[in-house]
């Protein structure tokens, strides 16, 4: 199979969906790359890599308990679905979190 040129026009649409919050992976299924060419685009034009430091999740966990008064506990549940739902590989946002607190309160308050 050969291989996909990269055009200007393609390398400035990757970037765009980039900034936009897709993830490398979900922008290489969207135009048809690999996920490595994504990445190599994404640095080659010094693009601030969108991923998660396990630093930055624990101060949103710590943000999400203070500000929410959600269960640490909770929150570990949730980091764990969002890490198989492979969330966690790109800037997590408290609106992104939310959702996901609400539903396992709701979970839990069932049982």
């Amino acid at each position: 199979m050969a291989r996909k040129k990269i055009t200007e026009e393609l390398k400035s649409k990757i970037i765009e969906l980039y900034k936009q919050g897709l993830s490398s992976v979900e922008i290489a299924h969207q135009v048809n790359v690999s996920a490595n060419s994504v990445c190599k685009i994404i640095k080659e034009n010094k693009i601030e890599r969108n991923v998660a430091t396990k630093g930055e999740i624990r101060a949103l966990k710590r943000y999400a308990v203070q500000l929410l008064g959600a269960d640490e506990k909770v929150l570990d549940e949730i980091i764990k679905e969002l890490d198989k739902r492979r969330v966690i590989q790109y800037r997590l946002s408290l609106m992104r979190l939310k959702p996901f607190i609400e539903e396992l309160k709701n979970a839990s308050a069932k049982n």
